[in-house]
């Protein structure tokens, strides 16, 4: 289950690598934009299969849809939070 109050906390720094997650202030702004293509592609891949495989109005079909991204949304969140942080920060081979 998730615990909401914890859901935006984030550790300072990688407990293996000791990355600064927060590069600059306002860096986790461009996360947003990750979490809405992530979010845009799950609609799609929710809402296309009801509507056309499953013959569900687009009401119901809406409704579903709608309601799993809303319990998806804290897998979504950090997913799309670690997608943008890899795009910044490269790990160097040792």
């Amino acid at each position: 289950m998730y615990y909401l109050p914890d859901l935006f906390k984030m550790p300072e720094r990688c407990s293996v690598c000791n990355l600064k997650y927060e590069m600059e202030i306002g860096f986790w702004w461009g996360a947003m934009y990750v979490a809405y293509a992530v979010s845009c592609a799950l609609v799609l891949s929710f809402f296309l299969p009801l509507y056309l495989l499953f013959k569900f109005s687009v009401d119901m079909s809406l409704l579903i849809d709608m309601s799993l991204t809303t319990l998806l949304f804290p897998i979504t969140f950090r997913l799309s939070r670690s997608l943008w942080i890899h795009m910044f920060a490269h790990q160097s081979k040792e």
